[in-house]
C-alpha cells in the first residue's frame, strides 16, 4: 500500500462524486481499504450484507465495501456460489442461513426469468405465466427474513419484436416490464427495490449489457456500469439502515437565483418564468421543495446580510421556495465552515448527515478542508443541470416512507426554536410545563411496524447498541416492544421513541434489548418518563433488575452521561449495565401527560 494510494482513498470516502471514479481506480482504492481492514473509522457500525446473484458477482464484490463505507457502513459478505442463489435461500441450513445476514442483495438477471412468453401468446397463456412467475419470486423472498434489496428484471440486450418488444404482449420486454410492476405492487414491506432499467438507462442500454464478458466471466453487466451499480446498492442500504443524509444546506445567490443579490437588487436577480435562467432556477427551487416535502431538511447558509438575503423570499413574484421551508436560515459574513456547524449543532444533527451545496469553489474547498464529514457539491455551470447534479451521486436515498418523513421538516422548525429557547430560559420546568406535552406509550401494530423499524435503524444518537430487527422479529412472541408518541402544543410529532425489551424471568430481570429516541426530541425529559414505565413494567412482573447493553458506536456519547441520572451502573468491566429496582433513582419531573395503552 503506498501513501499515495491512502490519501486517495481517504478523499474518495469523503468526495459525494466516488460513483464517477474509473473503475480500475475503484479497484485500486477497493485493495488498499481491505488492507487497512477498515481500522481507520471504528465508529462505522458492521452490516453483514448477502449477494445472491444470477451472474457472477465476483468484480461487483470488489469495490462494494469501498461505496458502503462510503455511506457509513462497514460491511462483511456473503456470496453465494453462482447458479446457487436459489438453493442457498431455500436451505435452511445453508452457509447463507448460517451467516445470518442483516441485509441481503438479490440481483437476478432477465436470464433467470422462469416463465418467458414465447411471440404468439395468447392473452390467457401470458396472464398465467405472469402469475406464475411473480408467485415463484415472492415465495422466494418470503424465505428471506431479513431485509432485501432486490434488482428488478434488466431490459434484454436482444430484442425479438425490435420497437414493439417492449410494448406487444409476446414481447420478452414487455414481459420483464409487467413482472417488475407486478412484484413492486404485490411486495411486502421486508423488501426494497431498484429501478434496473432506470439505472441501465443512465448508463446507456448499449453500456449496460457487455454479452463478451458473460460469455467469458458470466457477468452480464458492462465494468464501466459497476460504479453506478455499487452506488445505487450502497445508498438504498444506507436508507434502509440508518447512516443516509437528511440534511440540505444550500447558499444563495447564483444557486437559489442567478446573480448577487446585494449588487443587483431584488429586481436584478434572475428567478421565475420571463428568462430561460429565471426558469432554470425556479426549476431546481421546485426540485428542492421536492425533497423538502419527502422529509429532506432544508438549511440556508449564505455570506449575506439576512434582511437582505430574506427579501425574494417575501417579495419576488418569481421564488418556488418559502422563507417557512427552510428549518434554518443563517446569512451573515462568518466563514461556511463555521456556519455549518452552527447549524448542526441547532438541528442536533451530525455533520454526516449534510449535503452543503453552493456556487463558490473557494467556499467549497474550504468545508471540505475544514468538515470533510459533509459531502459538499460545487453547483457550477447551467442552473438547468443542478437537480441532476445533486441526483446523480443519490444523497437522500428513500427506503420506507412513513408520515413522519413528510413531516419531518416542520418538525426541526420547531426543535430550532424549542433549542433557541432553552439557550436563553432561566426555569427550565416552567419551560417545559409550557409546552403542554402529551404522550401514548403504546404497543407495535401493524400500521406502526414499518416506522418502528425505521426508527430503530437510522437512529443514531441516542442508541444503546447496533442490535437491529427486521418486522418478522419484532412480532416474536418473546419480545416486548412499546412505541412512544410525543405532541405539544406546537405539533404532533408521531413515533419518537422505541424500547425493544424481554423479561428473563430466570434471573429475575428485565432485559433492554435496544432502546431508541429521534434527536427531534432531546432536552425534553421523555427518557425520563419512558423510564418510570419501564420500571413500573418490571416490577408488575416481579422483576428485581433492568439491564442494558451500551455499546459505544462515536455517536452515541450522550448516553454515557445519561445513563447514570436513568439509575443505571455499570456491571463489572463489561458493556452490561443495571438498575436494582430496590434502589430506584430520583428522576427529575418531566412534565409530560401520559396515555397509557401497553398491554405487555
Amino acid at each position: 500500500m503506498t501513501n499515495n494510494n491512502q490519501k486517495i482513498l481517504e478523499y474518495a470516502l469523503t468526495d459525494p462524486l466516488l460513483v464517477d471514479y474509473d473503475v480500475l481506480l475503484l479497484q485500486k482504492l477497493a485493495k488498499t481499504l481491505s488492507k487497512t481492514t477498515q481500522q481507520s473509522t471504528p465508529e462505522k457500525r458492521i452490516t453483514k450484507v448477502a449477494v445472491c446473484g444470477g451472474f457472477m458477482t465476483k468484480f461487483l464484490l470488489e469495490i462494494l465495501p469501498l461505496f458502503f463505507l462510503h455511506r457509513g457502513l462497514r460491511t462483511t459478505f456473503y456470496e453465494s456460489e453462482y447458479g446457487t442463489f436459489h438453493q442457498d435461500i431455500l436451505n435452511e441450513n445453508s452457509r447463507l442461513a448460517d451467516f445470518c445476514p442483516d441485509l441481503v442483495l438479490l440481483v437476478p438477471t432477465h436470464r433467470d426469468l422462469r416463465f418467458p412468453p414465447t411471440q404468439s401468446i395468447s392473452q390467457a397463456k401470458f396472464d398465467e405465466n405472469l402469475k406464475q412467475e411473480v408467485e415463484y419470486w415472492n415465495n422466494l423472498i418470503k424465505k428471506i427474513n431479513s431485509p432485501v434489496i432486490f434488482f428488478t428484471f434488466d431490459p434484454p440486450p436482444i430484442r425479438p419484436l425490435a420497437e414493439a418488444d417492449g410494448l406487444k404482449r409476446g414481447g420478452f420486454l414487455n414481459y420483464v416490464r409487467a413482472v417488475n410492476c407486478r412484484l413492486c405492487n404485490e411486495s411486502s414491506g421486508n423488501i426494497h427495490f431498484i429501478d434496473t432499467e432506470r439505472l441501465s438507462a443512465a448508463v446507456g442500454l448499449d453500456y449496460w449489457h457487455d454479452q463478451r464478458l458473460f460469455h467469458l466471466a458470466k457477468q452480464p453487466i458492462s465494468m464501466d456500469a459497476l460504479p453506478l451499480t455499487a452506488n445505487s446498492i450502497a445508498a438504498l442500504a444506507s436508507a434502509l439502515i440508518g447512516t443516509a443524509r437528511k440534511v440540505l444546506v444550500l447558499d444563495l445567490d447564483n444557486t437559489l437565483w442567478g446573480g448577487v443579490l446585494g449588487d443587483e437588487g431584488l429586481e436584478g436577480i434572475a428567478i421565475g418564468p420571463e428568462t430561460a435562467e429565471g426558469e432554470a432556477f425556479a426549476t431546481f427551487q421546485k426540485y428542492v421543495k421536492n425533497l423538502s416535502e419527502r422529509g429532506i431538511i432544508l438549511a440556508v447558509c449564505s455570506k449575506n446580510d439576512k434582511t437582505i438575503a430574506l427579501k425574494p423570499f417575501k417579495r419576488h413574484s418569481g421564488m418556488v421556495l418559502e422563507e417557512d421551508d427552510f428549518a434554518v436560515f443563517i446569512a451573515n459574513y462568518r466563514d461556511k465552515a463555521s456556519n455549518l456547524r452552527d447549524i448542526a449543532s441547532r438541528l442536533n444533527v451530525g455533520l454526516d448527515s449534510i449535503v452543503f451545496a453552493d456556487d463558490s469553489k473557494v467556499e467549497c474547498e474550504l468545508v471540505k478542508k475544514e468538515i470533510p464529514e459533509i459531502w459538499t457539491l460545487e453547483l457550477l455551470g447551467d442552473p438547468s443541470d443542478f437537480p441532476a447534479l445533486i441526483d446523480h451521486f443519490l444523497p437522500f436515498p428513500v427506503g420506507n416512507l412513513t408520515k413522519e418523513d413528510f413531516t419531518r421538516n416542520n418538525t426541526y422548525k420547531d426543535l430550532v426554536e424549542i433549542n433557541n429557547q432553552l439557550e436563553t430560559t432561566t426555569n427550565l420546568d416552567a419551560f417545559l410545563s409550557d409546552l403542554q406535552s402529551d404522550a401514548i406509550i403504546e404497543n407495535i401494530r401493524d400500521d406502526t411496524i414499518t416506522r418502528i423499524t425505521q426508527l430503530l435503524a437510522k437512529t443514531n444518537q441516542f442508541k444503546l447498541n447496533p442490535t437491529l430487527y427486521s418486522k418478522d422479529e419484532l412480532k416474536r412472541t418473546a419480545l416486548d416492544v412499546i412505541a412512544i408518541r410525543l405532541k405539544d402544543r406546537l405539533q404532533d410529532y408521531g413515533i419518537i421513541s422505541v424500547v425493544v425489551f424481554e423479561t428473563d424471568s430466570l434471573h429475575n430481570v428485565l432485559n433492554i434489548c435496544n432502546w431508541v429516541m429521534s434527536c427531534r426530541v432531546f432536552s425534553r425529559r421523555i427518557e425520563f418518563l419512558i423510564m418510570e414505565q419501564l420500571t413500573n413494567i418490571a416490577l408488575e412482573r416481579g422483576l428485581n433488575e433492568i439491564q442494558l447493553q451500551y455499546i459505544p458506536s462515536g455517536k452515541n456519547s450522550l448516553l454515557a452521561d445519561l445513563l447514570p441520572e436513568l439509575g443505571f451502573r455499570r456491571r463489572g468491566e463489561q458493556d452490561y449495565f443495571v438498575s436494582k429496582l430496590a434502589e430506584p433513582a430520583s428522576l427529575p419531573k418531566h412534565y409530560i401527560n401520559l396515555r397509557n395503552n401497553f398491554h405487555g
